[in-house]
Protein backbone atom coordinates (compact mmCIF):
# COMPACT_ATOMS: atom_id res chain seq x y z
CA UNK A 1 0.00 0.00 0.00
CA UNK A 2 1.36 3.67 -1.03
CA UNK A 3 2.47 5.93 2.08
CA UNK A 4 1.85 8.99 0.66
CA UNK A 5 -0.71 11.30 -1.68
CA UNK A 6 0.20 10.32 -5.77
CA UNK A 7 -0.69 13.67 -8.04
CA UNK A 8 -2.26 13.82 -11.15
CA UNK A 9 -5.24 14.97 -13.44
CA UNK A 10 -9.14 14.35 -14.15
CA UNK A 11 -8.93 13.35 -18.18
CA UNK A 12 -6.62 14.19 -21.10
CA UNK A 13 -4.84 17.73 -20.24
CA UNK A 14 -5.28 19.71 -23.54
CA UNK A 15 -1.38 20.79 -23.43
CA UNK A 16 -1.13 16.43 -24.82
CA UNK A 17 -4.00 16.64 -26.88
CA UNK A 18 -1.90 19.54 -28.95
CA UNK A 19 1.39 17.89 -28.98
CA UNK A 20 1.92 16.55 -31.80
CA UNK A 21 4.47 14.21 -30.47
CA UNK A 22 2.00 12.04 -29.06
CA UNK A 23 0.23 9.87 -30.98
CA UNK A 24 -1.80 7.69 -29.15
CA UNK A 25 -4.06 9.26 -26.21
CA UNK A 26 -2.92 5.74 -24.80
CA UNK A 27 0.63 8.19 -24.25
CA UNK A 28 -0.55 9.88 -22.14
CA UNK A 29 0.73 7.88 -19.00
CA UNK A 30 4.21 8.67 -20.33
CA UNK A 31 3.60 12.10 -20.35
CA UNK A 32 2.22 12.41 -16.73
CA UNK A 33 5.54 10.50 -16.35
CA UNK A 34 7.49 13.73 -17.61
CA UNK A 35 5.85 15.84 -15.93
CA UNK A 36 6.36 14.11 -12.94
CA UNK A 37 3.15 13.27 -11.91
CA UNK A 38 1.94 9.90 -10.92
CA UNK A 39 -1.89 9.48 -11.10
CA UNK A 40 -4.82 9.57 -13.78
CA UNK A 41 -8.51 9.38 -14.00
CA UNK A 42 -9.10 7.68 -17.27
CA UNK A 43 -12.52 8.86 -18.56
CA UNK A 44 -14.73 6.20 -20.12
CA UNK A 45 -15.14 8.39 -23.38
CA UNK A 46 -11.97 8.38 -26.63
CA UNK A 47 -12.84 4.41 -27.20
CA UNK A 48 -11.07 3.77 -23.68
CA UNK A 49 -14.47 1.28 -23.05
CA UNK A 50 -13.29 -0.22 -26.41
CA UNK A 51 -12.47 -3.96 -27.17
CA UNK A 52 -10.00 -4.93 -28.79
CA UNK A 53 -6.56 -2.91 -30.09
CA UNK A 54 -7.29 -0.01 -28.13
CA UNK A 55 -7.88 -1.67 -25.09
CA UNK A 56 -5.24 -4.11 -25.05
CA UNK A 57 -2.56 -0.64 -25.90
CA UNK A 58 -4.16 0.82 -22.96
CA UNK A 59 -3.21 -2.16 -20.38
CA UNK A 60 0.31 -2.25 -21.76
CA UNK A 61 0.91 0.88 -20.93
CA UNK A 62 -0.33 1.40 -18.36
CA UNK A 63 1.62 -1.41 -16.89
CA UNK A 64 4.83 -0.10 -18.10
CA UNK A 65 4.29 3.35 -16.82
CA UNK A 66 3.41 2.33 -13.28
CA UNK A 67 1.01 5.88 -13.28
CA UNK A 68 -1.96 4.91 -10.86
CA UNK A 69 -4.81 4.69 -12.92
CA UNK A 70 -8.76 5.16 -11.91
CA UNK A 71 -11.54 5.37 -14.28
CA UNK A 72 -14.79 8.11 -14.77
CA UNK A 73 -17.65 5.65 -15.18
CA UNK A 74 -20.11 7.24 -17.82
CA UNK A 75 -22.19 10.45 -17.04
CA UNK A 76 -25.32 8.90 -18.54
CA UNK A 77 -26.18 6.90 -15.29
CA UNK A 78 -28.79 7.99 -13.84
CA UNK A 79 -30.69 5.94 -10.49
CA UNK A 80 -32.37 8.86 -9.79
CA UNK A 81 -34.55 8.68 -12.73
CA UNK A 82 -38.45 7.37 -12.77
CA UNK A 83 -37.56 5.74 -16.17
CA UNK A 84 -37.29 2.23 -16.50
CA UNK A 85 -35.76 2.50 -19.51
CA UNK A 86 -33.01 4.90 -17.82
CA UNK A 87 -32.60 2.40 -15.24
CA UNK A 88 -32.09 -0.28 -17.00
CA UNK A 89 -29.36 1.53 -19.01
CA UNK A 90 -27.79 2.82 -16.12
CA UNK A 91 -27.35 -0.93 -14.72
CA UNK A 92 -25.93 -2.11 -17.73
CA UNK A 93 -23.67 0.94 -17.75
CA UNK A 94 -22.69 0.21 -14.40
CA UNK A 95 -21.26 -3.72 -14.68
CA UNK A 96 -19.42 -1.79 -18.09
CA UNK A 97 -17.41 0.30 -15.60
CA UNK A 98 -16.73 -2.62 -13.30
CA UNK A 99 -15.67 -5.04 -16.07
CA UNK A 100 -13.44 -2.73 -18.01
CA UNK A 101 -11.41 -1.15 -14.71
CA UNK A 102 -10.48 -5.01 -14.23
CA UNK A 103 -10.00 -5.65 -17.56
CA UNK A 104 -7.63 -3.03 -17.37
CA UNK A 105 -6.05 -3.61 -14.39
CA UNK A 106 -7.48 -0.26 -12.76
CA UNK A 107 -8.14 -0.86 -8.64
CA UNK A 108 -10.50 1.94 -8.08
CA UNK A 109 -13.96 3.66 -10.16
CA UNK A 110 -15.25 7.27 -9.33
CA UNK A 111 -19.14 6.93 -10.32
CA UNK A 112 -22.05 9.46 -10.90
CA UNK A 113 -25.29 7.45 -10.08
CA UNK A 114 -27.81 10.59 -10.89
CA UNK A 115 -27.31 13.83 -9.30
CA UNK A 116 -31.59 14.86 -10.00
CA UNK A 117 -32.96 16.85 -7.40
CA UNK A 118 -35.30 14.43 -5.68
CA UNK A 119 -37.98 14.59 -3.24
CA UNK A 120 -36.76 13.78 -0.01
CA UNK A 121 -39.86 10.86 0.49
CA UNK A 122 -37.48 8.92 -2.72
CA UNK A 123 -34.07 9.30 -1.64
CA UNK A 124 -34.28 6.11 0.64
CA UNK A 125 -35.70 4.10 -2.25
CA UNK A 126 -32.78 5.47 -4.52
CA UNK A 127 -30.69 4.44 -2.68
CA UNK A 128 -31.82 1.00 -1.51
CA UNK A 129 -31.60 0.27 -5.29
CA UNK A 130 -28.32 1.73 -5.29
CA UNK A 131 -26.83 -0.86 -3.01
CA UNK A 132 -28.92 -3.35 -4.31
CA UNK A 133 -27.11 -2.95 -7.80
CA UNK A 134 -23.69 -2.46 -5.85
CA UNK A 135 -24.20 -5.37 -3.61
CA UNK A 136 -25.33 -8.28 -6.70
CA UNK A 137 -21.90 -6.71 -8.55
CA UNK A 138 -19.79 -7.26 -5.49
CA UNK A 139 -20.57 -11.05 -5.60
CA UNK A 140 -19.43 -11.52 -8.59
CA UNK A 141 -15.58 -12.99 -7.57
CA UNK A 142 -13.93 -10.30 -10.01
CA UNK A 143 -15.22 -7.62 -9.23
CA UNK A 144 -14.88 -8.06 -5.13
CA UNK A 145 -12.38 -5.81 -4.28
CA UNK A 146 -12.45 -3.38 -7.21
CA UNK A 147 -12.59 0.26 -5.18
CA UNK A 148 -15.92 2.31 -5.96
CA UNK A 149 -15.46 6.58 -4.81
CA UNK A 150 -19.28 8.48 -5.16
CA UNK A 151 -19.21 11.89 -6.39
CA UNK A 152 -21.32 13.96 -4.23
CA UNK A 153 -24.31 16.47 -5.54
CA UNK A 154 -23.42 19.43 -6.94
CA UNK A 155 -26.09 21.63 -5.31
CA UNK A 156 -28.13 21.49 -2.41
CA UNK A 157 -31.57 19.08 -2.80
CA UNK A 158 -29.17 17.34 -5.35
CA UNK A 159 -29.35 13.39 -4.90
CA UNK A 160 -25.77 12.69 -3.46
CA UNK A 161 -25.49 14.57 -0.37
CA UNK A 162 -22.84 13.19 2.21
CA UNK A 163 -25.57 11.73 4.30
CA UNK A 164 -26.34 9.64 0.90
CA UNK A 165 -23.34 8.94 0.24
CA UNK A 166 -22.44 7.49 3.81
CA UNK A 167 -25.50 5.35 3.65
CA UNK A 168 -24.33 3.71 0.58
CA UNK A 169 -20.83 3.27 1.89
CA UNK A 170 -22.21 1.72 5.27
CA UNK A 171 -23.58 -1.27 3.45
CA UNK A 172 -21.40 -1.74 0.27
CA UNK A 173 -18.07 -2.97 0.70
CA UNK A 174 -15.08 -0.96 -0.35
CA UNK A 175 -17.36 1.85 -1.60
CA UNK A 176 -16.40 5.72 -0.29
CA UNK A 177 -17.48 8.94 -1.05
CA UNK A 178 -15.22 10.91 -3.22
CA UNK A 179 -14.04 13.96 -1.56
CA UNK A 180 -14.84 17.09 -4.53
CA UNK A 181 -14.03 19.68 -2.66
CA UNK A 182 -15.92 22.12 -4.81
CA UNK A 183 -19.25 20.00 -4.81
CA UNK A 184 -19.11 19.73 -1.31
CA UNK A 185 -18.36 23.66 -0.78
CA UNK A 186 -21.75 24.46 -2.67
CA UNK A 187 -23.77 21.64 -1.36
CA UNK A 188 -22.83 22.22 2.51
CA UNK A 189 -23.81 26.03 1.99
CA UNK A 190 -20.20 27.16 1.25
CA UNK A 191 -18.93 26.01 4.42
CA UNK A 192 -14.99 26.61 3.76
CA UNK A 193 -14.97 29.41 4.89
CA UNK A 194 -11.09 28.72 6.86
CA UNK A 195 -8.12 26.94 6.51
CA UNK A 196 -9.06 24.94 9.52
CA UNK A 197 -12.52 24.27 8.58
CA UNK A 198 -11.66 22.80 5.18
CA UNK A 199 -8.89 20.55 6.84
CA UNK A 200 -11.65 19.07 9.72
CA UNK A 201 -14.01 18.00 6.78
CA UNK A 202 -11.35 15.92 5.16
CA UNK A 203 -10.71 14.71 8.60
CA UNK A 204 -14.01 14.13 9.84
CA UNK A 205 -14.91 12.03 6.42
CA UNK A 206 -11.94 9.84 6.40
CA UNK A 207 -11.93 9.13 10.02
CA UNK A 208 -15.44 6.92 9.23
CA UNK A 209 -13.00 4.49 7.27
CA UNK A 210 -9.63 4.89 9.43
CA UNK A 211 -10.33 0.82 9.84
CA UNK A 212 -10.42 -0.07 6.65
CA UNK A 213 -7.27 -0.71 4.86
CA UNK A 214 -8.21 0.13 1.18
CA UNK A 215 -9.70 3.40 1.55
CA UNK A 216 -7.62 5.99 -0.02
CA UNK A 217 -8.69 9.69 0.44
CA UNK A 218 -10.16 10.53 -3.46
CA UNK A 219 -9.58 14.50 -3.54
CA UNK A 220 -10.80 16.39 -6.68
CA UNK A 221 -9.46 19.97 -6.71
CA UNK A 222 -11.43 21.99 -9.35
CA UNK A 223 -11.45 25.70 -9.33
CA UNK A 224 -14.90 27.68 -9.31
CA UNK A 225 -16.11 31.30 -9.77
CA UNK A 226 -19.66 32.02 -8.21
CA UNK A 227 -21.16 34.96 -10.74
CA UNK A 228 -24.89 36.17 -10.89
CA UNK A 229 -25.49 32.40 -9.34
CA UNK A 230 -23.79 30.76 -12.10
CA UNK A 231 -20.70 28.25 -11.07
CA UNK A 232 -18.22 29.19 -13.64
CA UNK A 233 -14.73 26.66 -13.83
CA UNK A 234 -11.49 28.53 -13.61
CA UNK A 235 -8.03 27.94 -14.39
CA UNK A 236 -6.05 26.23 -11.78
CA UNK A 237 -3.47 28.94 -10.89
CA UNK A 238 -5.02 31.81 -11.47
CA UNK A 239 -4.51 34.48 -8.86
CA UNK A 240 -6.76 36.07 -6.41
CA UNK A 241 -5.03 38.76 -4.31
CA UNK A 242 -2.00 36.84 -4.90
CA UNK A 243 -3.26 33.54 -3.79
CA UNK A 244 -3.98 30.72 -6.10
CA UNK A 245 -7.36 29.47 -5.22
CA UNK A 246 -9.74 26.96 -5.10
CA UNK A 247 -12.82 28.89 -4.29
CA UNK A 248 -13.53 32.55 -5.23
CA UNK A 249 -16.56 33.24 -3.79
CA UNK A 250 -16.01 35.00 -0.70
CA UNK A 251 -13.91 37.97 0.61
CA UNK A 252 -12.59 37.10 3.69
CA UNK A 253 -10.98 33.51 2.75
CA UNK A 254 -9.63 31.87 -0.27
CA UNK A 255 -8.79 28.35 0.15
CA UNK A 256 -4.59 28.10 -1.23
CA UNK A 257 -3.20 25.19 -2.33
CA UNK A 258 -1.10 25.03 1.52
CA UNK A 259 -4.92 24.51 2.83
CA UNK A 260 -5.47 22.02 0.72
CA UNK A 261 -2.33 20.08 0.92
CA UNK A 262 -2.82 20.49 4.47
CA UNK A 263 -5.72 18.73 4.94
CA UNK A 264 -4.03 15.74 3.01
CA UNK A 265 -0.77 15.32 4.98
CA UNK A 266 -0.42 11.87 6.25
CA UNK A 267 -2.37 10.51 4.14
CA UNK A 268 -2.41 8.27 0.61
CA UNK A 269 -4.55 9.84 -1.10
CA UNK A 270 -5.60 10.39 -4.41
CA UNK A 271 -5.33 14.22 -5.64
CA UNK A 272 -6.18 15.19 -8.77
CA UNK A 273 -6.77 18.70 -10.36
CA UNK A 274 -9.55 19.12 -12.82
CA UNK A 275 -9.61 21.80 -14.89
CA UNK A 276 -10.97 23.28 -18.01
CA UNK A 277 -6.92 24.19 -18.93
CA UNK A 278 -3.62 23.90 -17.36
CA UNK A 279 -4.68 20.94 -15.20
CA UNK A 280 -1.32 19.55 -15.21
CA UNK A 281 -0.14 22.71 -13.80
CA UNK A 282 -2.55 22.92 -11.26
CA UNK A 283 -1.23 18.95 -9.99
CA UNK A 284 2.35 20.02 -10.34
CA UNK A 285 1.74 22.71 -7.99
CA UNK A 286 -0.51 21.00 -5.62
CA UNK A 287 2.86 17.87 -5.91
CA UNK A 288 5.33 20.66 -5.18
CA UNK A 289 3.85 22.21 -2.21
CA UNK A 290 3.00 19.13 -0.55
CA UNK A 291 7.04 17.64 -0.95
CA UNK A 292 7.43 21.22 0.51
CA UNK A 293 4.98 20.88 3.79
CA UNK A 294 6.37 17.57 4.56
CA UNK A 295 9.88 18.35 4.02
CA UNK A 296 9.12 20.99 6.74
CA UNK A 297 7.67 18.65 9.33
CA UNK A 298 10.34 16.41 9.07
Amino acid sequence: MREQPVFGVCGYPLSFLKDARWHSRADVFVYLKTLGLSCFELPWTYGTASKGKVAKEYRKKIKESGVVVTLLGPQDMNFTSSSKRVLEHSKKQLERTFALAVSLGIPAVRLTLGNNIVKEERRQEIIELIVQELRSLRKKKKYHSLCVYLTPGRRKREFGSLTDLFEICNQVSFCYPCLHLSYFHVQLGQIFTSSKKLKQFVEEVNAKFKEDLSYCPYLICYPLVYEDGKIIPKTFGELKKGQISLFDNNETYFPKLGDIVGSILGTNAYVFSQTKDRMEIGAMQLRDHYFYQKGKLE
